[in-house]
């Protein structure tokens, strides 16, 4: 079967974050975003919908964290140009983020 094709704001075949993120939605995790949209912020699940919607990027992340924790998933932070800027794992990952 053919692998799926993955858009990514940027494509950095040697980037841990980047190859970790590829791999966990060819893998169907069900990892959480937060994204910047219309003017608040909301935590996403890859796939699925929305899970809320705040009107600062902090309430959004706290949020996010405590569901990722809960279902021992990944959450990944956007900025408001929709690129990634923090990433945070909770489960066992092959590329863990380096503090």
């Amino acid at each position: 079967m053919p692998t799926k094709s993955v858009p990514l704001k940027r494509r950095n075949p040697n980037n841990p974050q980047i190859k970790s993120y590829t791999e966990a939605v060819r893998r169907g995790q069900k990892s959480y975003h937060v994204v910047h949209s219309d003017g608040h912020w909301e935590v996403k699940r890859i796939g699925g919908n929305s899970v809320g919607a705040f009107n600062t990027k902090d309430e959004a992340t706290h949020r996010a964290s405590v569901i990722a924790k809960r279902e021992g998933t990944e959450l990944f932070i956007h900025d408001k140009n929709g690129l990634i800027k923090d990433r945070q794992s909770f489960e066992n990952d092959p590329y863990p983020p380096k503090h």
